[in-house]
């Protein structure tokens, strides 16, 4: 099925739109980052800083296995299948994905619940923190890493009905609040389990708002022509996402293993600054996550048209993005680490300079 020009300019021009508020949904994030982690960095000791960096890698890593590749592939089957009006399938998807989301959520609340003597001994304790107040942040992480599975999972579905600019607007709320309510309870108790407290509320509050949203969308969605009511059938979503579950393991185990193992072989201070050369080093990252939110679902409602051509122009545009934009920003924080350091940090950290 091939579409016609005037259907084409439309999406040339949602897409454009779109890409506006997730360019500005990314940026929000980034900027909210360097702010927080500026302000965690030039007023708190290096301790504090440690901790909360084994705490974000502690939920990075938990959360990506039970996310299990899901928000990609739903992503994909819920914008392939309302392409082709086929939204009795979107439904059915919807409603058999909540059963599976709230397994995924109790799965990493108590992962991460279970395994709080390991954590506390072997990655916080050595960070800096004392027992107490390690066992209180952990029991803040479990509730923290269910609300984050969910919200991701929910917002991906968002993205699925290529609502960009609604999901622009949720990942600027979700920087907002995520790092808003972290520096206010940092700031009210001095303490790293407040900012995981932080992360609680906030994740907690952005799957209400996700889910608000997104049951509107759903109701919202009107079938092209009439059809009889066919069901999703689950073995073909899991058997996307599986793979993207491996990948995602090893590219996340690749960012926050390494600085699992600094904190537990050097402790505290050296992992802190480890930590925050890699914060700086990843920041470039928010040129390509708005671009992959938008191709991901156009793809597979290219793909439902055939459309080769279109397709081919999103590769084109990526690689294009990688090549003339993402590589000589990343080159340039490579060159410019020490300077970096120094006006968002403080000398304590220079040594950050040549692992950024």
């Amino acid at each position: 099925m091939l579409r016609g020009g005037d259907s084409l300019e439309v999406d040339r021009k949602n897409i454009g739109i779109g890409a506006v508020f997730q360019y500005f949904g990314s940026a929000s994030t980034l900027i909210g980052g360097v702010i927080f982690y500026t302000y965690v960095v030039k007023y708190y000791s290096q301790t504090i800083y440690a901790s909360i960096g084994v705490m974000q890698a502690i939920l990075s890593i938990v959360t990506t296995v039970f996310i299990f590749g899901l928000s990609q592939a739903l992503q994909h089957f819920i914008s392939n299948h309302m392409a082709k009006g086929e939204t009795d399938k979107v439904r059915s998807l919807l409603k058999k994905s909540f059963t599976m989301l709230v397994f995924l959520m109790s799965g990493s609340f108590l992962t991460i619940f279970l395994l709080s003597p390991i954590l506390v001994r072997f990655l916080l304790i050595p960070a800096g923190i004392s027992s107490a107040s390690a066992y209180e942040s952990v029991a803040f992480l479990s509730v923290a890493s269910a609300s984050y599975v969910g919200s991701t999972i929910v917002n991906s579905m968002v993205l699925g009905f290529q609502k960009f600019k609604t999901n622009g607007f949720l990942v600027l709320l979700n920087a907002i609040t995520a790092y808003g309510s972290a520096s206010i309870l940092l700031y009210r108790f001095r303490d790293s389990q407040a900012v995981a407290a932080g992360w609680a509320a906030s994740y907690t509050f952005m799957l209400i708002i996700g889910l608000i949203i997104l049951a509107a969308i759903a109701r919202s969605a009107k079938p092209r022509h009439s059809e009889e009511v066919r069901q999703m059938d689950m073995h073909l979503v899991l058997r996307y996402s599986i793979p993207i579950l491996l990948a995602s393991i090893v590219s996340t185990g690749s960012v926050y293993t390494d600085r699992l193992i600094v904190d537990t072989l050097v402790g505290g201070n050296v992992f802190a600054v480890y930590s925050y050369a890699l914060v700086i080093a990843s920041s470039v990252s928010f040129l390509v996550s708005p671009l992959n939110n938008i191709l991901l679902p156009k793809f597979s409602e290219y793909f439902s048209y055939n459309d080769a051509h279109s397709i081919r122009r999103g590769i084109r545009l990526t690689i294009n993005v990688a090549t003339f934009i993402y590589t000589p920003i990343a080159m340039w924080i490579a060159v410019l680490g020490m300077p970096i350091i120094l006006v968002l940090g403080k000398v304590d950290y220079i040594d950050g300079a040549l692992p950024l």
